[in-house]
């Protein structure tokens, strides 16, 4: 995992997961990054709707695949409704042409779930630092 430049950078999180475990993992990686991390759980489609329209954020991840929602689905209404925000798939597939299809339809970037203390802070930091939100603050 990257070090951490900067302790406490706020991040306005919108996490789209049906796994507690998963999410607990993900705050543990952010936080341990130095991230000060808001979020929301939420799925299926009317929960993320809803959250989408309750208040602004910096970042959505989604798994790829869930009971009632898909990464697909996310992506779509992520584009519909905030399409300034980015969307990082955070999933246990390993499919490239899986990977390619959710960045061809308006993902940011493709994280595997094993690969979260590897790679998922720097995907974030690079995505953030792309949208003008390099220390996790959202521009006025």
């Amino acid at each position: 995992m990257a070090p951490a430049t900067q302790l406490n950078r706020p991040l306005r999180i919108l996490i789209v997961e049906d796994s507690k475990v998963d999410v607990n993992l993900l705050l543990y990686v952010l936080r341990s990054a130095g991230y000060q991390v808001e979020y929301d759980l939420v799925q299926p489609a009317p929960a993320m709707r809803a959250a989408l329209e309750r208040q602004p954020w910096d970042l959505i991840t989604s798994d790829h695949k869930m009971p009632q929602f898909s990464a697909p689905q996310a992506v779509e209404l992520a584009k519909e409704l905030r399409s300034d925000v980015p969307i990082i798939i955070v999933s246990g597939e390993a499919d490239p042409d899986l990977a390619m299809s959710l960045k061809s339809a308006g993902a940011q970037d493709y994280v595997l779930k094993m690969e979260m203390f590897d790679k998922l802070v720097s995907v974030i930091e690079l995505v953030l630092q792309d949208k003008g939100l390099g220390d996790g603050r959202q521009s006025a």
